[in-house]
């Protein structure tokens, strides 16, 4: 899967360098969509290095990222505006990875989160409970990361 999306990202760019020399200019949606893909590449590939080299800054530096990301989303919807699609697959990259990194039991609350973060997304009311189940679980999740 990894390789498939690597191969994504590199067509778009290609597209992107074409327009380019060709003295067109990209398109508006391909330019976000191109962009986030290599940087979610570029993020993979220098967790995964971090990851074997030296474990616990990898927990780190993904804890940071998703308060650094999450604060972006909290600042957007402040202001009112939509979370953009580039944020939006970095918080679930983020989030998938620190699920992975953390504990396995936390995955579910992470996963609860996502949801209750795409509903708000589309301006859905989150069910009575999807927002009774995050509510304890998010209390546990944060003694959890406290603790590390």
């Amino acid at each position: 899967m990894l390789r498939h999306k690597s191969q994504q990202a590199t067509k778009l760019v290609v597209v992107l360098l074409h327009q380019h020399w060709q003295r067109q200019k990209a398109e508006l949606l391909v330019l976000p969509v191109a962009l986030a893909a290599v940087l979610l590449m570029v993020l993979v590939v220098v967790f995964l290095l971090v990851l074997l080299v030296v474990p616990a800054v990898a927990r780190v530096v993904v804890v940071l990222l998703v308060q650094g990301v999450l604060l972006v989303l909290l600042h957007q919807h402040g202001h009112g505006q939509k979370a953009e699609l580039a944020t939006e697959l970095l918080v679930r990259l983020l989030v998938l990875l620190l699920a992975l990194l953390v504990a396995p039991v936390v995955a579910p609350v992470l996963v609860l989160l996502l949801v209750l973060l795409h509903q708000h997304g589309r301006g859905q009311k989150a069910e009575l409970a999807t927002e009774l189940l995050v509510a304890p679980e998010v209390v546990v999740l944060l003694v959890l990361l406290h603790q590390q």
